[in-house]
C-alpha cells in the first residue's frame, strides 16, 4: 500500500443528505470551486515570454537545421494564430474567475491551454502543435515530483508516457527514498539500481571515501 494523507470531515460523506437536491458529487464540485477561489491566482504569462521559453528549452535538443524550422514554426505562431488565440485566453481568464495559470520559467501550461483552445472550438490546429519538436518535448520520459513534509511518509504516481517513468522521491533527515513506477518491468529494476549505485557514489564523496 501507498501512505497517503486522509483529510476527515464527519458531517461531509458519501452519505450526505442535503437538505435540497443536490446530489452528493453536486456537493464535491461546490466544494472544489470553494477551494479554487481561495487559492491566488496565477497569471497568464506573454506569449512573447512563453515563447521565448519554449525556444529555449528546444535549442540542446535540436540540431541548427531542427531548431532554425521550430523557430520559423513559433515565431509565425507569434504574430499570427496564437496572438488571437492569446487574446481570447485572456479573455476566458477575465470571465472565469477558476483559472490558474503558471508565470515562471514553464511554458507547456500556457501553449497546452492555447492548444485545448482550438481543439474546443474545431478549428485548424497551429502548425506549432504539429511540429515533430513539440511533439518530442512534450513526451516526457521521467515525471518527477516530491512533497516534503513529516505529513507525508511517502507516496507515488504512474508513469505519463508509455515508455516512461513516474519518480516519487523524499528527503528526511537520515534516510532518502524514492518510489519508481514504470511499465517497462526490465528497465525499472535497472533504473532502480543506477540510483542505487549513484546515491552510495555521492554517500561516499561526502564521507571523504575515494569512488570505486
Amino acid at each position: 500500500t501507498v501512505p497517503a494523507i486522509f483529510l476527515r470531515s464527519d458531517p461531509f460523506g458519501m452519505g450526505t443528505q442535503p437538505a435540497s437536491k443536490l446530489t452528493f458529487e453536486d456537493l464535491c464540485v461546490w466544494l472544489l470551486c470553494n477551494l479554487l477561489i481561495s487559492i491566488f491566482r496565477l497569471p497568464i504569462p506573454k506569449l512573447e515570454d512563453t515563447i521565448e521559453r519554449y525556444l529555449a528549452a528546444q535549442r540542446p535538443l535540436l540540431n541548427d537545421e531542427q531548431y532554425r524550422a521550430t523557430e520559423k514554426i513559433a515565431r509565425e505562431f507569434e504574430t499570427g494564430e496564437g496572438k488571437i488565440l492569446h487574446r481570447d485566453l485572456l479573455e476566458h481568464d477575465r470571465i472565469n474567475k477558476y483559472t490558474s495559470y503558471i508565470s515562471g520559467q514553464g511554458f507547456d501550461r500556457h501553449l497546452f491551454a492555447l492548444k485545448y483552445l482550438v481543439q474546443r472550438r474545431g478549428g485548424r490546429i497551429p502548425d506549432i502543435f504539429s511540429d515533430p519538436a513539440y511533439k518530442y518535448i512534450n513526451h516526457i520520459i521521467i515525471s518527477t515530483s516530491t512533497l516534503g513534509s513529516p505529513a507525508v511518509y511517502f507516496g507515488g504516481f504512474g508513469p505519463v508516457v508509455p515508455d516512461g517513468f513516474g519518480v516519487a522521491y523524499n528527503v528526511f533527515d537520515d534516510w532518502v527514498g524514492c518510489l519508481i513506477t514504470s511499465y517497462l518491468e526490465n528497465d525499472l529494476e535497472e533504473l532502480i539500481g543506477n540510483i542505487e549505485y549513484t546515491l552510495n557514489d555521492i554517500f561516499d564523496v561526502l564521507e571523504g571515501r575515494s569512488l570505486s
